[in-house]
């Protein structure tokens, strides 16, 4: 390591920045602004620092879940050349107590997680905001060079950390934000028309328990590069938005929801939200809105929650990826009159309908005919953004498979019938715009017979004749989930990183098979189930098997996961290419966590795999992935056993050298005891 890093390790355990026993190499750093502070998975993670440091950039590298915690003995000065790079992944927070002096341009590189600076900032240099994380500003600022946001977001949390003097600036693929209506009104001064490209952030203070509402009128009429207002938390707007006479009212940026019920009525203004492909903002229309031109979604969700959220018969363009949806507020919201305004031009354009209240998700018994009368043979899909349940007949677009997708956590649920006019159903986007999406559920009695893919996202079943009689084909990152009392008979594929999860039944004619990377999760992701195989089961080399353990003194299916077979369970794989066992801990409230009363000195044993017929078992075949094990292991080891009631898991620790001499020690004794016996 080159002499000017110098790496906290925290050994001494008295906090003391100026203790060189504290440092990896027990040097003090200088205070020149030559050294670089480097703080990583420490002993301590605690610092106590003194009145002034002069270094020449600080690092954060910890990837522990507690961040660092600094203490001063009064006030600290921080004195910086090269700014402050963040690989956490958390939050890392410098304290009031703490002011910043920046000289020359200082690069603060947030990779991913969120650095928060409450103390002060002070110096002329330029602040240069890069790497994909959020840089938190509560500070009181005495800077006066200039800002500029390269990626990622820059969040203002008061009035006092805004700049003393300087532009911002920001790229397209940027955020700048501030968490209420006065911080916002004083940064749009700071915005440097020319320059700034970015995303205007709304956002709520975390910890806040109510969307934070902007009531002053937000004036971007001079500014022609922007991308749009958007919100990486949520935010209501009920102030006006000022607009230029031609400019488009824009929203943009940050993936969360912006709740707008100002009026938007400028007549040479259409409606345009476009979000960074990945990060898609929600954009909920409450206002009564006249503007003049047409509006435009790509890689966000639109939902008209008003009587008037467009008016006079305005065009919804979907050119790309992105969702346009009316809940039962809309004046237009039955199906055909809503179906009407769209115009989806990419197969990959949903529309939808949602739930104005989601303690009591909406029920559409109405038909809706995508084909509009029959006039559209373009696919496009059919979704939600809330919680939705559709009763009424579904026709597709003429001579196309039915789409049918949900996203931001929505849930479609479908009991209407899909029969002859269905010559196939799709659920989900490969490689969507929206990486949370959502779960469609079928749970009426079906007759179609085209088949179903399954190329994201989940698809419930919740009824033994759901999916017809094709086969199921379920594509990478993409879920098959069975509800209790469920049996699914259909034939079906898993590719690699697709996943069967649930806890129904599966009665596929002769037996399901798990391939290289295909996924087997009883109850899914963070939850104990139980799923069942009547016709047996077999695992090939590369499969994964995620095991959830969440309660020791529970049972098989109850404490942990558990799949009963009936029929030939069959291990294929090689000792070369085995079966993955993946380890998740859940804390006894079910969220991913420490594994209550887990001890690493104890002996445990969990049947995972009940069967009475299996072939090919050696434990050599299985290997165990527990990086989502959050309790120590001490040097314990996990390994299979085959028993006449199926395979369990077990867990056997290691003893420490002190143990073993113990034992030794024991044998010892045993065998002089022995011997004088037998000399008697």
């Amino acid at each position: 390591m080159a002499a000017d890093v110098f790496t906290w390790s925290g050994r001494a355990g008295d906090h003391q920045y100026n203790n060189p026993a504290n440092w990896v190499d027990a040097v003090v750093p200088p205070n020149n602004g030559t050294a670089t502070l480097v703080f990583g998975n420490a002993q301590d993670m605690a610092v106590t620092l003194p009145f002034a440091i002069n270094v020449a950039q600080i690092q954060f590298q910890n990837t522990a879940s507690a961040p660092y915690t600094f203490n001063t003995q009064f006030l600290t000065f921080i004195t910086l050349s090269g700014g402050i790079t963040s690989t956490t992944g958390g939050t890392q927070r410098i304290g009031d107590d703490i002011t910043l002096n920046l000289t020359g341009s200082q690069n603060f590189n947030i990779t991913s997680g969120t650095l928060e600076l409450a103390g002060g900032i002070m110096g002329s240099g330029n602040i240069v905001k890069t790497g994909a994380g959020n840089l938190r500003l509560d500070t009181f600022s005495l800077f006066t060079g200039n800002t500029q946001v390269d990626n990622g977001s820059l969040i203002y949390a008061n009035p006092l950390a805004l700049p003393f003097s300087g532009t911002i600036s920001a790229s397209s693929t940027s955020y700048v934000g501030a968490e209420n209506s006065n911080t916002l009104k004083s940064m749009l001064g700071y915005l440097d028309a020319a320059t700034f490209r970015g995303a205007i952030g709304l956002g709520t203070a975390p910890g806040a328990t109510t969307t934070t509402t902007y009531s002053d009128q937000i004036d971007v009429s001079n500014l022609t590069q922007y991308a749009g207002l958007g919100s990486t938390t949520s935010a209501r707007l009920t102030g006006n938005i000022k607009v230029g006479a031609n400019q488009d009212y824009r929203f943009s940026g940050g993936a969360g929801t912006l709740y707008v019920g100002t009026n938007l009525t400028n007549q040479g203004s259409g409606l345009l939200v476009n979000s960074l492909f990945g990060q898609p903002l929600t954009v909920v229309l409450q206002g009564s809105n006249s503007f003049g031109g047409n509006a435009s979604v790509l890689n966000s969700v639109l939902v008209l929650d008003s009587q008037q959220a467009v008016t006079g018969g305005k065009i919804l363009n979907i050119a790309g990826p992105g969702y346009a949806g009316a809940t039962e507020r809309f004046a237009s919201s039955s199906t055909s009159s809503f179906l009407s305004l769209i115009n989806a031009t990419s197969p990959n354009a949903i529309a939808g309908f949602d739930s104005t209240n989601l303690a009591a998700p909406r029920t559409i018994t109405e038909a809706i005919d995508l084909s509009v009368g029959g006039t559209r043979n373009d696919p496009y899909y059919l979704g939600t953004s809330s919680k939705v349940t559709l009763t009424g007949k579904l026709t597709p677009t003429v001579g196309d498979s039915l789409y049918l997708t949900a996203v931001k956590g929505g849930h479609l649920v479908v009991g209407s019938t899909l029969g002859n006019n269905i010559p196939g159903l799709v659920v989900g986007q490969a490689n969507a715009f929206d990486p949370q999406g959502g779960i469609v559920e079928i749970n009426g009695r079906n007759n179609y017979t085209g088949g179903t893919k399954i190329l994201g996202g989940t698809l419930r079943v919740s009824n033994d004749a759901a999916l017809g009689t094709g086969s199921v084909d379920v594509g990478t990152k993409s879920t098959l989930d069975l509800s209790t009392g469920t049996t699914l008979t259909n034939s079906f594929s898993l590719a690699s990183g697709a996943r069967l999860s649930g806890n129904g039944a599966v009665g596929t004619p002769g037996g399901a098979y798990f391939g290289s990377g295909a996924i087997l999760s009883p109850g899914g992701a963070n939850a104990i189930g139980r799923l069942t195989f009547n016709t047996g089961v077999t695992f090939g080399s590369g499969s994964v098997f995620e095991f959830n353990i969440g309660n020791l003194n529970g049972g098989p299916g109850t404490g942990w996961d558990l799949v009963n077979v009936n029929g030939l369970l069959n291990l294929a794989a090689f000792s070369n290419s085995p079966i993955t066992l993946d380890l998740n801990s859940l804390s006894l409230t079910g969220a991913p966590g420490l594994l209550s009363g887990f001890d690493a000195n104890q002996s445990y044993s969990w049947l995972f795999l009940s069967a009475g017929n299996i072939a090919g078992f050696s434990s050599d075949k299985f290997s165990f992935n527990t990086t989502d094990f959050a309790n120590s292991l001490g040097n314990g080891n996990f390994f299979v056993t085959q028993s006449n009631t199926g395979l369990s898991l077990n867990f056997a620790p290691v003893p420490e050298p002190g143990t073993y001499l113990l034992f030794a020690v024991g044998l010892g004794v045993v065998a002089i005891l022995e011997l004088r016996r037998r000399k008697k």
